[in-house]
């Protein structure tokens, strides 16, 4: 995952995941990290961006399942938003998250 953090949003800018793990939960750990982070380093949003492609169908609704508001969408594109809060907790019960901050 690529993050551009433009003042007090935190914009995603590519989110990469194989397959294999899609509906297991890892998705959410690693976008409940980030949102962690955001949140403890001030940001009060995170952003997203979906473009339809012939191998991402099954991602659609990905922003939609965690809480994001839809900023901008259509056929080919959406955009996604979700407000932070010191709650927001995306991660699933069943994953532990170890977070190591690079440069520590």
């Amino acid at each position: 995952m690529l993050v551009e953090i433009q003042g007090s949003e935190w914009r995603l800018d590519t989110f990469l995941m194989s397959c294999r793990v899609l509906g297991r939960g890892v998705e959410k750990a690693l976008l409940g990290a980030v949102c962690q982070q955001a949140t403890e380093a001030g940001a009060a949003s995170i952003r997203g961006e979906f473009l339809r492609t012939a191998k991402n169908a099954q991602t659609e609704n990905f922003y939609e399942s965690c809480g994001f508001t839809a900023v901008e969408k259509n056929i080919d594109r959406g955009v996604w938003q979700l407000t932070l809060s010191a709650s927001t907790n995306l991660i699933p019960r069943w994953i532990t998250l170890h977070l190591a901050v690079a440069g520590a």
